[in-house]
């Protein structure tokens, strides 16, 4: 049986209760038609969880909880994305907060087709689509949503930046991966836009990090960023496992 899980504040403590915020107690009484005395999964998006038990009392929708459990930390994994149309971009954040990255920046290139009228609005939107996912999954940390961004504000970093044009010319993300000593640093992973990128952009790109591929397919953009978050978050989690 799927747990119902709900987001709180923060579980600092090792037991008492927490107050639901007025959406989540609304979600809690009215979607998952929960009553008093229901166990429930808290979870407050910092890497905490628990379980307990739903308390009603007048206006206010409480859960008395025990036994926090912190998730293992793995190094940061970035998402940077062009904005892609609505369902492709709705289904690559559920499938990014699934597996596990870190942080989801919509990139503005020059190939990029929609461009949101209110940046401001279109990020609490994909914000909060995020922390439904978040819930449907049990994970406990939050994958931020940043403003959007232009590519050229960008700077440097460990990047490595899908080319549909690398194969076989460049190593595969794989490859570069394996190559790649442990790390506790942010991973950063740059999927263009539907049309690929702009034959301007090439030189920028490279001084962002490192090209590569992801096979001989051509894949589409949503599918691109599933694959190489994928194989970056594999690799993380095979790194934590072998010696040093």
């Amino acid at each position: 049986m799927m747990k119902k899980r709900l987001l709180c504040s923060e579980l600092k403590e090792s037991s008492g209760f927490q107050i639901l915020p007025a959406s989540e107690a609304h979600h809690a009484l009215r979607v998952l038609r929960l009553k008093q005395g229901d166990l429930v999964e808290i979870l407050d998006g910092q890497g905490h969880r628990a379980l307990g038990r739903l308390i009603v009392e007048n206006q206010e929708v409480q859960v008395h909880y025990q036994k926090v459990s912190p998730q293992p930390c793995l190094p940061p994994i970035v998402l940077e994305i062009a904005i892609l149309k609505a369902q492709a971009m709705s289904w690559v954040l559920q499938k990014a907060v699934e597996l596990g990255i870190t942080q989801l920046i919509p990139l503005i290139t020059a190939r990029t087709i929609v461009r949101p009228n209110n940046p401001e609005a279109f990020q609490k939107r994909l914000q909060k689509r995020a922390d439904q996912a978040l819930k449907q999954c049990g994970r406990s940390s939050k994958m931020h949503v940043t403003p959007v961004c232009s590519l050229k504000k960008c700077t440097p970093t460990l990047r490595f930046w899908c080319d549909e044009n690398a194969y076989p010319k460049q190593p595969s993300l794989l490859e570069v991966l394996f190559k790649q000593p442990k790390t506790e640093n942010a991973i950063h992973i740059l999927v263009g836009p539907e049309g690929g990128w702009d034959p301007q952009e090439y030189d920028f790109l490279k001084e962002l990090g490192t090209p590569v591929h992801l096979g001989a397919s051509t894949l589409r953009a949503e599918t691109a960023a599933l694959k190489a978050t994928s194989l970056i978050g594999s690799w993380l989690e095979l790194k934590e496992k072998l010696p040093e």
